[in-house]
């Protein structure tokens, strides 16, 4: 059920946190990450490092390059990176489209061997994008730079990108990865907004769902980006909640006091808005890059579960003020048609007695009306004439008088 798409105008919620192509903000920081990215690729470099703190825009950045590549790639896409060494082969593999049935570790590498050789004599350019990847085990990268070595005489048969936060670079920094980090050709962080860039990213999101692009008072977004530091997921988490509270209050534009009350509600869940002092000022801390910090990052933030309830709470007063509403219309319109229903029977009642006063009336007309005259021509009898008579005005020379003459 819609909570305030209508109330503002929205073809659709502009905050939602779940990777979004179509949502996709291109800052100057996200369009290098694109021209990085794409050159790996064309460069046809072994490794392509892409990193940034949780919720940059990794993933939809990903999605965006994706959408954008040529048909001339063969692409195998790893999400889940909880996995061992094997269990990652295996994934790579499937992904691929190939049988995994066996165990046998040297026979899959020699099904990836061929598959890869095949698609590079068909002009295609097998490609392994591997998200999250700060999850994989060391092992697990040892595994990576394996696959790194496939090559087919000089040439690389596949091409690997990883993508992940910022403790993939510091697990890459271990001794045990330098033969791994060798073989990285193109690499890029993608760090937070800047405040201008804040703005223009609220902006970008609330015209792309059809709203209005100054819903949020300029203090406001000051207010957002010192909460969030400029980081796009914590940004839409937090304009998302400040519109629920603003469609709870009948507000037009959403102002630094919506952003206090949830700072207060949601003080100590994790949204990343419980490291501020008393003035309101952010908060000294770690991971800041210029930014303040009062957010940080950890296991709290990269969930987000502890900031649902005071959202939760205040969508189920606004479903009972909805509920209420209903009821009320409800009541409302149940007494409005039993008093058409009244009103109808009354009419009903009426027109039954006038039409069987008119019937009465008719009946009564037809009893009362002179009977028709004869037609002789259908038998009907038809009395003698009477004799006519009429009185002449001269006297009768034999009697000397007027008589009748017939």
């Amino acid at each position: 059920m819609p909570i305030y798409e209508d109330y503002y105008g929205f073809k659709e919620k502009p905050f939602n946190i779940a990777p979004d192509p179509d949502f996709l903000y291109l800052s100057p920081k996200h369009q290098n990450a694109i021209s990085s990215l794409n050159f790996g690729l064309a460069d046809d470099a072994g490794l392509v490092l892409f990193t940034g703190e949780i919720g940059t825009g990794k993933t939809t950045l990903i999605h965006h390059l994706l959408r954008k590549i040529g048909p001339d790639y063969v692409v195998a896409v790893v999400f889940n990176t909880n996995v061992d060494a094997g269990q990652l082969l295996a994934l790579v593999l499937q992904e691929f489209g190939l049988s995994t049935e066996s165990d046998s570790k040297p026979l899959a590498i020699k099904a990836l061997t061929r598959f890869l050789a095949d698609q590079r004599s068909l002009r295609k350019r097998p490609l392994l994008i591997v998200d999250e990847a700060q999850s994989l085990s060391l092992a697990a990268l040892e595994e990576i730079r394996l696959l790194s070595n496939l090559q087919d005489g000089p040439t690389m048969l596949l091409q690997i990108m990883l993508v992940g936060q910022s403790e993939l670079k510091y697990k890459l920094e271990s001794p045990a990865m330098v033969s791994l980090t060798q073989r990285i050709a193109v690499t890029y962080h993608l760090k937070p907004f800047e405040r201008e860039e804040t703005a223009q990213y609220i902006a970008h999101r609330l015209t792309r769902a059809g709203g209005r692009a100054d819903l949020f008072a300029a203090a406001a977004i000051d207010k957002i980006h010192l909460m969030t530091r400029g980081i796009p997921r914590s940004i839409n988490l937090l304009c998302h909640a400040a519109l629920v509270y603003g469609f709870a209050d009948d507000l037009a534009v959403i102002d630094v006091p919506v952003l206090e009350e949830i700072r207060s509600d949601t003080q100590g869940s994790g949204i990343g808005t419980d490291r501020w002092d008393d003035d309101g000022e952010e908060a000294a801390g770690e991971g800041g890059e210029g930014h303040g910090a009062s957010f940080h990052p950890g296991p709290a933030v990269s969930d987000y579960r502890g900031s649902r309830a005071p959202l939760e709470a205040r969508i189920e007063a606004l479903e009972a003020r909805l509920e209420d509403v209903a009821k009320e219309l409800r009541e409302g319109l149940s007494a409005l048609l039993q008093k058409e229903r009244s009103r109808s029977d009354k009419l009903l009642m009426a027109y039954t007695q006038i039409k069987t006063k008119y019937d009465a009336l008719k009946k009564e007309l037809g009893r009362n009306a002179r009977p028709p005259l004869p037609d002789p021509e259908n038998g009907d009898p038809v009395n003698p004439p009477r004799e006519s008579r009429r009185f002449s005005l001269v006297p009768d020379p034999e009697t000397g008088t007027n008589g009748e003459d017939s």
